[in-house]
């Protein structure tokens, strides 16, 4: 997850639970990258490029990011215990392993910085929806 134009990019990145995430700052500024949220505590002390080592995250949940420096930005690390997660266009659908999936999409604002931040819900569809 890069720091690029002072903002994380993507801004929602969904990992399975294990995963090793690096965080690069491809800014010309230097980032505090930080995560207060239960399920991984950890800072990245001012830095530029990328630091030597990734961070783990280990439960899943959710994991809200921000930068020390520049509060405006803010990111979410989606932890799922699940390999099984996609995508959707605008439609709402994601193909996995043959199942046909519908994401239903809300918006919803979290946090001081009162960002909006896409909330998913899935269900299994049988067949596709008209």
């Amino acid at each position: 997850m890069s720091q690029q134009g002072k903002a994380f990019v993507p801004d929602v990145l969904v990992v399975t639970r294990g995963t090793s995430v690096h965080f690069p700052n491809r800014d010309s500024v230097r980032h505090h990258v930080y995560s207060f949220s239960p399920i991984k505590k950890f800072e990245l002390k001012l830095y530029t490029g990328t630091p030597a080592n990734p961070v783990v995250f280990d439960k899943s949940g959710v994991a809200v990011l921000g930068c020390n420096i520049h509060d405006h930005m803010v990111g979410w690390v989606l932890v799922l215990d699940t390999p099984y997660f996609g995508t959707s266009a605008a439609p709402g659908v994601v193909r996995l392993d043959n199942s046909l999936v519908s994401c239903r999409r809300s918006t919803r604002c979290v946090g001081a910085a009162k960002k909006p931040m896409r909330q998913l819900g899935a269900r299994i569809l049988a067949k596709p929806p008209t």
